[in-house]
């Protein structure tokens, strides 16, 4: 996806989506998977004006099911993709894993701007 915002431009590119055999021995979640969505962005011209970086963590997407369930984040992390506050010119890999509650086979992924911006949607297969 391509966003152009007020504060400038960049690009979203949602890569896919892997189940992990992982789980955090602290969570009490209750889950069928853990499935971890990989995504790149690159900043165009964001934060010119203002000086700011761009940084897309999970609670950019809202992250639905096969059966239309809200998913919530699982606290699991892959260290090699991690959110980071990324300049013009940058770009960053990065990832968010979610607990899957059923045998969904896809996850139905909204990337959101602020409150409740809603920018773009895609149905990404579970690989």
């Amino acid at each position: 996806f391509t966003v152009k915002t007020e504060d400038g431009d960049y690009i979203l590119t949602i890569e896919g989506a892997r189940e992990t055999t992982e789980r955090n021995e602290f969570s009490e979640k209750e889950v069928t998977k853990v499935v971890i969505l990989d995504y790149t962005y690159q900043n165009i011209s964001f934060g010119q004006e203002s000086g700011e970086d761009l940084y897309i963590d999970e609670y950019s997407f809202q992250v639905l099911d096969d059966e239309g369930n809200v998913l919530d984040t699982y606290p699991v992390y892959d260290e090699n993709r991690v959110a980071k506050n990324t300049p013009i010119g940058g770009k960053c890999k990065s990832s968010a894993t979610f607990a899957v509650t059923t045998d969904s086979k896809n996850l139905n992924v909204t990337f959101t701007r602020g409150l409740n911006e809603k920018v773009a949607n895609i149905l990404v297969p579970i690989n």
